[in-house]
């Protein structure tokens, strides 16, 4: 089901809100939201649910058999250590199967048949599935979430979990389900066990939820319309002024994108009386990479920092040269990083980059750095984020190259490709653009913490901008707006 399809957004929505409302009782009302998210996750597909289904019932009791192993054999037990490594492997292969599997059967093919000498039809066909597969939605997220889980019961932070229905929330909570946030289950399992809401929480869920829709049809869908038509283009049709105008729109749209959904998540959750983590903290205000990454995408950098990062450091704490183990610590997590985001080399580059620059920054150049006025700090962290959103949108690192190239080497006018360009700053274009660097740069925040809060006229007008903005909005996706969530792909 898309989630911006009108049926999710006028038909399940309402039907699920209200009939939570007068369910009342908690254990009840978790009873359907159960229900609910499960149908939620088979309405994408009899398979995609029976591999969620399994991959549940994998670690659910799987789990419980680490614990149980933990007690009584202790956690240096050969068995322990064997059955932790084994729900590590299989959640993991699960993930790295769908994700590259298909497309290196799909690129290699030709390749395979003629070296291993096999033509029969029944081994073509196999391939012929094998390229057919595609990452089931939501499978990212919910990998992590179950690495998280099992690291935590392996370190005893936490108790296994031996109610199904709670664990099953964990799994199918519908809001989180496509592009997270990446729930840790010691967080969630306080909110699951304690569900109460309240007509506050509804209101305020649902302005949230309406903001994140706002954000996503009217600007990012507004600056999509450059963004796709300028990045379809030939690299040689690239230039000096467009290729840093298109960036920069790029960059606003990637993380009002992403935010969006965050706010919707977050907001439909609330009005259940579930609270989920934050997951933006202005990262375009980051002060330097490292900053950038305790800002963006704070489920996953959190989860990448506990779980990858800090393991890494302490298992290379005592290894000399000590700088080169942490710097080998870092560059591992972010190629991981790269390695969840996608499956193609670009991904893989854009892990690689964020690596190499954390490295210069937190301990080649560190004290020189320091020194820089806050002010130039954000230009060169801005510009460097930019930079690394190249490797979202293009298809190959030769392009990656073409387009860094035109942004550093100022190209010959080119008349006829300026005016096509000027044909998309309409007016609606334009607004579009004002706004995103406003929310992206916390302009619209700074105004209403220093004009608007607590003051009723202010929640009066707020109220009204949000109402108005999300009438444009239905109106929009009823006029035909068909775009999907960019990180439900990862």
């Amino acid at each position: 089901m898309n989630v911006l399809s009108p049926l999710y957004l006028f038909v399940f929505i309402p039907f699920c809100v209200l009939l939570f409302i007068f369910l009342r009782e908690g254990k009840v009302q978790k009873l359907f939201l159960l229900f609910i998210s499960i149908f939620f996750v088979f309405l994408f597909g009899k398979k995609q649910f029976y591999l969620i289904f399994l991959i549940s019932l994998l670690n659910y009791f799987g789990v419980l058999g680490l614990e149980y192993l933990i007690k009584k054999l202790t956690r240096n037990s050969t068995l322990t250590k064997s059955l932790f490594i084994l729900l590590i492997l299989v959640n993991s292969s699960i993930l790295l199967f769908f994700k590259y599997i298909p497309g290196f059967f799909e690129n290699n093919s030709p390749i395979l048949i003629s070296f291993f000498k096999i033509n029969s039809p029944s081994f073509i066909q196999l391939i012929n599935r094998i390229q057919n597969f595609s990452v089931p939605i939501g499978l990212s997220f919910l990998t992590f979430s179950m690495l998280s889980y099992i690291f935590d019961i392996f370190s005893s932070k936490i108790p296994a979990e031996k109610n199904p229905i709670n664990f099953a929330m964990f799994v199918f909570f519908f809001p989180k389900f496509i592009a997270g946030p990446i729930e840790r289950y010691n967080s969630f399992s306080k909110e699951i066990k304690n569900i109460h809401t309240s007509y506050e929480n509804i209101y305020k869920g649902l302005f949230r939820f309406a903001t994140g829709l706002s954000k996503k049809v009217l600007i990012v869908g507004s600056l999509s319309k450059i963004t796709m038509p300028i990045f379809a283009l030939a690299p040689s049709e690239w230039n000096f002024q467009i290729s840093w105008i298109n960036l920069f729109l790029y960059t606003l749209e990637i993380y009002l994108d992403f935010d969006a959904y965050s706010d919707m998540a977050i907001g439909l959750s609330q009005t259940f009386g579930i609270k989920l983590m934050e997951n933006f903290n202005f990262p375009y205000l980051a002060i330097s990479i490292q900053d950038f990454w305790q800002r963006w995408h704070i489920s996953l950098s959190t989860w990448l920092r506990d779980y990858i990062l800090m393991p890494l450091n302490f298992h290379f704490r005592k290894k000399n040269p000590i700088i080169f183990f942490s710097s080998l610590a870092i560059l591992v997590t972010f190629f991981i990083s790269g390695i969840w985001h996608g499956n193609t080399i670009n991904f893989i580059l854009w892990g690689i980059y964020y690596g190499v620059l954390l490295v210069s920054e937190t301990i080649v150049f560190r004290k020189q750095l320091s020194k820089l006025p806050i002010w130039f700090k954000r230009i060169y962290t801005f510009i460097f984020v930019m930079i690394g959103w190249i490797f979202f949108k293009v298809d190959s690192f030769h392009e990656f190259l073409m387009y860094l190239y035109a942004m550093l080497i100022p190209q010959k006018y080119n008349g006829e490709f300026y005016r096509s360009f000027f044909e998309f700053l309409k007016p609606e274009i334009l607004i579009a653009t004002l706004f995103a660097v406003m929310i992206s740069f916390s302009l619209f925040k700074n105004i209403k913490e220093k004009y608007l809060q607590n003051k009723v006229w202010g929640e009066i007008v707020v109220s009204t901008f949000v109402l108005l903005f999300f009438i444009f909005s239905i109106m929009r996706i009823y006029s035909g707006f068909e775009q999907t969530f960019l990180y439900a792909n990862f």
